[in-house]
């Protein structure tokens, strides 16, 4: 209670206090108005993707139903009904795991990649580079001038050419070797952050939804045996947390886009997250995430945040063989990860660094994390070109739709028909497998046990009634149908084959006759039936392989220290080209060497490019090449060393087989020779 008259005294350090209480009661009023703000945005693109989505929800589920060898509801409703056999012929899933073995022949093969970083056509010249060549010219000109010689327009202007001629040249052989160490860098990526285990699930879902899905790379805190120091200085492992860059396959069920997207960059794309609490809490110290946020949803939501979805997809679970999932007493934390276009003032509410938000009016791409009501994340999409980490493929493409068709969904028509096919063939076989009974009960034995037929068996008739000429029991054999079933069953498996271009002697399985008894007619049936599998693959190399590639590049050179892996390539997908056969490649790898064996070839393409051969040679070999032919700097240093001997030895002959004799006030080597000669200006004057 402060008493009248006196004045309220408070230090700096108290008025300090106070003023910044009051901005960061200010901060969290925004971010309060912020989170309410986002949160409903967030929702109302959400409800439109998922009601938008729901067609093509069922029919990823029927797909995964026929896969599995179940019949739709209403169908074995009215088969059971009928009482007929339920019968379901695997044709689907046999195309399906087909396709999956072939696509895993082409792009996953041992010790080999399904893509390459090559150097561009014609590289750029840095504007270091360019500073150069032009510093050069006006050293060369500069000295000219200064020794009196006469320097013409014309010789400038020839030099400049050459000095840009043999930065070109030398520029393309650094082109050469960043890309091949950009190439390392990356499948050192790929392999510790699982691309090739996410793009063999990503196979699978392109067979048999209407896409499949792989996201990366994606920044996530792991732990790692690194090294590090003990008590007394000594390298040693430990476990620590890193943050790495790492690539997973996301479930087609679980990707939303905009109503009316067509691809992965049009409109908004959400995906449905789901994380153990250890998993959300790992996000704790990776760059972009609240970490209050993320505490308070794990203190306060845990395992029991609502869900997204306004049903738990129990069907989806249980076709997935987890039909207990809702009985889990920790559950999973459903996340929405959202990425689409939100207004700058809402980021600058969240507190976004003022410089990333030109116009608080406009729309940004962004990137949002939505926990129940908690946003753990929120930033602005930190591609340059504002691109969503998602890459998709599908079986067939179709023209305009963000979903494609998978083969489950090309056969329907030929699985129903087999199936039926195969219901009937099992009714008629049962039906035909014995003969149907008529028994008079008047002239039978009450007593005689009907239903109980076997060799031999004496059947009392009454004597009266028997004479009355009427057979007491009549035998009818029914018909069999075996035949037209089997040929009607096998019509429509040849015609999955078709549909599909998944033939069965592809796999192995099927008789073969006709040009398919020979080699060569066998070899020519296969390189036609590779034609449909090549256009699936193009679609992976395409959608997946090529665009996953490219980020990871980016990755690299936005983020990455090291300079000397930077520079000016393309990434060139290899599946397409991997579809010939691996024997033939490897026999014309070898009649090309053969061929290239004279002393003409072998001066034309020198040591680099003969190492270029026998490297790719013993890859398809599975040797090691760099235990056997020496790397490139090492046949650089091996051809400069036999330039400078060869040059020594031209230089005794002109002198008599002595050292050419130095110049006055010009440096010698150690053997006494001149370390330079007229040769070694760089300028041609004119006197």
């Amino acid at each position: 209670m402060s008493m009248p008259g006196l004045l309220l005294v408070k230090s700096n350090a108290e008025l300090e206090a106070e003023e910044r209480a009051e901005a960061l009661q200010r901060v969290q009023s925004r971010r309060d108005l912020f989170q309410s703000n986002l949160a409903s945005h967030i929702q109302s693109c959400w409800q439109a993707a998922r009601q938008a989505k729901e067609e093509v929800q069922q029919r990823m589920l029927r797909a995964l139903r026929q896969r599995t060898g179940l019949y739709e509801p209403d169908k074995l409703a009215a088969i059971q009904e009928e009482g007929g056999p339920l019968v379901f012929m695997m044709l689907t899933d046999e195309k399906c795991t087909a396709a999956e073995a072939w696509l895993e022949d082409i792009l996953l093969v041992a010790g080999e990649k399904p893509w390459a970083v090559r150097p561009t056509k014609v590289p750029d010249l840095s504007p270091d580079q360019q500073a150069r060549i032009v510093g050069q010219v006006e050293l060369e000109v500069l000295q000219g001038l200064q020794a009196g010689m006469a320097v013409t327009r014309e010789d400038i202007q020839a030099r400049a050419k050459e000095l840009q001629a043999e930065f070109e040249q030398a520029l393309r052989a650094e082109a050469e070797r960043l890309a091949g160490r950009m190439e390392y860098h990356i499948e050192d990526l790929f392999q510790e952050g699982g691309w090739y285990a996410a793009l063999r699930e990503a196979i699978q879902d392109i067979v048999t939804f209407p896409a499949g899905f792989i996201k990366g790379p994606v920044i996530r805190r792991r732990r790692a045996l690194t090294w590090g120091r003990d008590a007394s200085g000594d390298s040693v492992p430990v476990v620590s947390w890193v943050l790495r860059p790492e690539w997973e396959c996301v479930s087609p069920f679980d990707i939303y886009p905009s109503p009316s997207a067509k691809g992965l960059d049009d409109g908004d794309l959400c995906e449905l997250v789901r994380m153990t609490p250890g998993e959300l809490h790992a996000l704790i110290g990776v760059e972009g995430y609240d970490e209050a946020a993320i505490r308070q949803v794990l203190e306060d939501g845990g395992g029991r945040v609502s869900s997204w979805l306004w049903d738990r997809q129990s069907e989806r679970a249980r076709l997935e063989d987890r039909p207990q999932e809702w009985a889990d007493p920790k559950g999973k934390i459903e996340a929405l990860n959202y990425w689409g276009q939100i207004q700058g003032q809402l980021l600058l509410d969240w507190g976004i660094d003022p410089s990333e938000v030109d116009d608080p009016e406009a729309q940004y791409q962004c990137e949002a994390w939505q926990i129940g009501p908690w946003t753990i994340k929120a930033q602005v999409n930190p591609h340059p070109l504002g691109k969503v980490p998602y890459h998709k493929a599908s079986f067939r493409n179709k023209p305009g739709s963000f979903w494609g068709i998978g083969v489950p969904e090309i056969i329907t028509d030929c699985q129903d028909m087999c199936n039926a096919s195969a219901r009937n063939l099992a009714a008629n076989m049962a039906i035909t497998s014995g003969p149907q009974v008529g028994v008079d009960l008047d002239q039978v034995d009450p007593t005689t046990n009907i239903r109980k037929i076997y060799p031999w068996k004496v059947w009392p008739f009454k004597g009266n009634r028997a004479k009355a000429g009427g057979a007491p029991i009549s035998f009818y054999q029914a018909s069999s149908n075996i035949d037209q079933l089997m040929k009607a069953y096998d019509k429509f498996s040849l015609e999955a084959d078709t549909k599909t271009g998944i033939p069965k002697y592809i796999y192995g399985s099927g008789q073969t006759s006709g040009v398919l008894n020979t080699a060569s007619g066998f070899s020519m049936m296969v390189n036609n039936a590779t034609k449909g599998i090549k256009r699936v693959v193009g679609n992976i190399d395409t959608g997946v392989t090529k665009p996953s590639v490219t980020e990871a590049w980016v990755f690299v050179m936005l983020y990455d220290p090291d300079p000397s892996i930077k520079g000016d390539v393309e990434i060139v997908a290899l599946g397409s080209s991997a579809m010939m056969v691996k024997e033939q490649q490897q026999l014309r790898r070898n009649e090309f060497m053969q061929t290239t064996s004279n002393p003409v070839d072998l001066q034309i393409m020198g040591m680099k490019g003969r190492a270029q051969l026998l490297r790719e040679s013993l890859k398809s070999l599975d040797f090691t090449p760099d235990k056997i032919v020496p790397s490139e700097e090492e046949l650089q240093r091996l051809e400069q060393a036999q330039q400078q001997a060869a040059q020594n030895q031209m230089q005794m002959g002109q002198f008599g087989g002595q050292p050419p004799p130095a110049r006055q006030g010009a440096p010698t080597l150690p053997d006494g020779s001149a370390a330079g000669g007229d040769g070694a200006n760089l300028m041609r004057m004119r006197t």
